[in-house]
């Protein structure tokens, strides 16, 4: 990884970045690595312009002219365009956005594109679908189609989730108030008067992060817009930062304590669906109905 949010955190590098991940990506072809070990570059969602309606997305303006050389070397190199997503941050700035769609859990209001006309039942599959439709936008109105056409199709087939989470704890009315900026994941400027950071629970993110890992690992990983979509998803984060900066919220992505104690519990592997009501169940003929009879009933 080649930094982490770039263009959020140091826009005056922007310009550097894709020469900086060449760079790393030659120095491991140098010792035969290049196959093993993938170059990319972490974008924080707020590179989006327009996230909704999904089929509309767009990247900023400013931003286009660093993104397609960014999806070239994604092209060449067989690496993945990776983008931070966190449907908690929406949620938690948007209060129109119903919470049950935003943690993915059924049954929910959910949303829909008047563009595509595409429903919408998880805010994490309408963001995937925004950063596809802004890849797609880039490609159209490059004048290398081509190159970045090619790299299109590249995160159509595999695209990655830098990072994506839910905090179990967040600040609350009365409590200390944070002044900074998100540091290092999603790219949410802070309001300095925020004081409650509604939806940071333990339910929650429990609910969230096993929504994100079963989608995982049952293999459907498409969105409505690219329902054969593949992806792979980077859980953030495994421990509490108890000494990170910022809003009570920063320091509680974790699945475990500092100390190594759950914060809750997460399957790693695949729920089977629950059994249908009744159980298992199976007919006995009656001896005393006769073969005639029996076989009159199966017939």
């Amino acid at each position: 990884k080649v930094g982490n949010e770039v263009f959020q955190q140091r826009p005056d590098l922007s310009s550097s970045l894709v020469r900086a991940m060449q760079n790393v990506y030659d120095g491991l072809a140098k010792v035969g690595l290049a196959d093993a070990i993938k170059v990319s570059s972490p974008v924080a969602f707020d590179a989006l312009d327009v996230s909704f309606p999904p089929s509309q997305g767009r990247f900023r303006g400013e931003l286009q002219s660093y993104i397609r050389p960014m999806l070239d070397f994604h092209r060449r190199t067989g690496s993945d365009f990776t983008v931070n997503i966190y449907p908690y941050f929406a949620y938690r700035d948007n209060p129109d956005i119903n919470l049950d769609y935003a943690l993915g859990r059924l049954p929910n209001p959910g949303a829909f594109d008047d563009k595509s006309g595409k429903s919408y039942f998880s805010l994490l599959d309408a963001q995937l679908d925004a950063v596809y439709s802004a890849v797609d936008a880039l490609g159209a109105t490059s004048t290398s189609t081509d190159t970045v056409g090619a790299s299109q199709q590249r995160v159509r087939r595999k695209g990655s989730t830098g990072e994506s989470g839910w905090p179990s704890r967040g600040e609350r009315p009365g409590g200390r108030s944070s002044t900074m900026k998100r540091s290092d994941t999603d790219g949410v400027a802070l309001n300095a008067s925020l004081a409650e950071e509604r939806g940071a629970s333990v339910e929650n993110a429990k609910a969230f992060n096993n929504y994100l890992v079963q989608k995982v690992l049952s293999g459907n990983t498409g969105t409505p817009l690219l329902p054969d979509a593949d992806l792979d998803v980077y859980v953030f984060s495994l421990f509490n930062e108890n000494q990170k900066s910022g809003p009570e919220s920063e320091r509680n992505f974790g699945l475990f304590y500092p100390d190594g104690t759950k914060v809750y519990d997460v399957p790693f592997r695949r729920v089977a669906p629950s059994p249908g009501p009744g159980g298992d169940s199976w007919c006995v003929a009656d001896p005393a109905a006769g073969t005639a009879r029996m076989q009159a009933a199966l017939d």
